[in-house]
């Protein structure tokens, strides 16, 4: 056998002993300077770790936690890792304020380049929004918007505050994506900038599929909310048509001349948007009919004396006459006791529209229509079924079913 290879693992295991002490030295001094709290001690720290730049990042940190100038940190520890994003955009911040914006976007690029997610990229976009160059802020907030998560409410209000329309993020900013444009309704909805919902909800609703309804209708449910309350009726019904011509809900699409929503009372109720509503109420309750269409009341007589059963909420348009017809039958009320009606109540005030009401009330399926003056204008309002007791009588009991319940407008002379 030769020397060389009679003493090879001795070298081999030589090799090995200083690998394993150097790195026991820099673990000992690594954890050392995670346990420090102040950047003069981690400095220290960082001198005898020799050539560790997470140390002096961290370093870096600590200092502009004390409101120090880290700028010089920052910077030696590019110098120990060229390559890292983080050291990169956080030296950029100092050189701008210093007055040196060449140096410090130089920095911010090769910080997006090095990391191609959301930090850099927003980081470079704000860069640009404060030296007043547009372009390139649009081109870098579209590319930041592209790796983002979680709340984006900052981002938007930057972008509006550079003059942005809804229109224009969804045409020129924002990718086309369904949590993109969600999140923008959202950050509308809590917004005065109310020309711009309706447009930003039916982006939504195009670029929302059957699947992702469960994503999509709580915040178009918001934005149908925020329509209605705001004096906009019939935007908040477009809207809605569009989600049901979408199967975004489960419904046929209702229009202006026969504008309520499932009359065939299929299925369970969203219980809002303009979907039927069962209020719940002590002594009352619900069930769906064999089949699943329609529905049945049961009174206990333990009910207030008057209380809603069912309702919806429907745009109507202004200056027409409409004819309510409703498939239904009553058991065992009696029909002295019987108090059950048909109303059409303004959205603001609450009052009835003046109809030709008469209470529902026989044991067997019957089709009876009522005709009501609808209001002069363009009017949210809300039609309801109303249990009562009768004066002098007692509260009703018994069963209320319904097969159907239709509104449509007579035609126009």
């Amino acid at each position: 056998m030769s020397k060389v290879s009679r003493f090879a693992p001795l070298a081999l295991l030589l090799v090995f002993a200083v690998a394993a002490g150097l790195h026991l030295q820099r673990a000992r001094a690594e954890w050392g300077w995670r346990r420090i709290d102040s950047s003069y001690g981690a400095e220290q720290w960082c001198r005898s770790v020799r050539g560790n730049p997470e140390c002096w990042r961290a370093a870096a940190r600590l200092r502009e936690q004390e409101g120090g100038d880290a700028l010089p940190v920052w910077l030696h520890s590019l110098e120990l890792d060229p390559r890292n994003a983080e050291a990169a955009v956080a030296a950029a911040m100092p050189l701008e304020s210093a007055g040196h914006a060449d140096a410090a976007e130089r920095l911010l690029l090769r910080g997006a380049a090095l990391n191609r997610l959301w930090l850099p990229r927003w980081s470079l976009s704000l860069f640009y929004a404060r030296q007043g160059r547009k372009p390139e802020f649009w081109r870098w907030a579209s590319a930041a918007f592209d790796r983002s998560f979680w709340d984006r409410t900052a981002m938007f209000r930057e972008c509006f505050a550079q003059g942005a329309t809804a229109e224009f993020l969804l045409r020129q900013v924002l990718p086309a994506r369904l949590d993109l444009r969600l999140a923008l309704l959202r950050f509308l909805v809590t917004q005065p900038a109310e020309d711009q919902l309706l447009p930003t909800a039916e982006a939504v609703v195009a670029c929302a599929r059957p699947g992702e309804r469960g994503e999509a209708v709580p915040v178009l449910i918001d934005a149908i909310g925020t329509l209605a309350k705001t004096g906009r009726p019939e935007e908040a019904f477009r809207l809605w048509i569009s989600m049901c011509r979408k199967h975004l809900v489960p419904y046929e699409a209702p229009s202006v001349d026969a504008p309520l929503t499932n009359p065939d009372l299929h299925g369970s109720f969203l219980e809002t948007g303009f979907d039927w509503q069962v209020p719940a109420t002590n002594g009352i309750s619900s069930l769906t009919l064999t089949g699943g269409q329609g529905l049945r009341f049961t009174l206990t007589g333990s009910q207030p004396e008057e209380t809603v059963l069912l309702q919806q909420w429907v745009f109507l348009r202004g200056g027409r006459n409409w004819i309510l017809t409703v498939d239904a039958r009553t058991q065992n009320i009696d029909s002295a006791d019987s108090a059950l009606y048909w109303r059409i109540l303004d959205s603001e005030t609450s009052l009835p529209y003046e109809s030709d009401q008469a209470p529902l009330q026989g044991d067997e399926w019957t089709v009876t229509r009522q005709r009501y003056h609808g209001p002069p204008g363009d009017r949210l309002v809300r039609l309801a079924l109303v249990a009562a007791r009768r004066p002098g009588r007692i509260r009703m009991q018994g069963d209320v079913s319904l097969r159907r319940v239709e509104l449509r407008a007579e035609p126009l002379s």
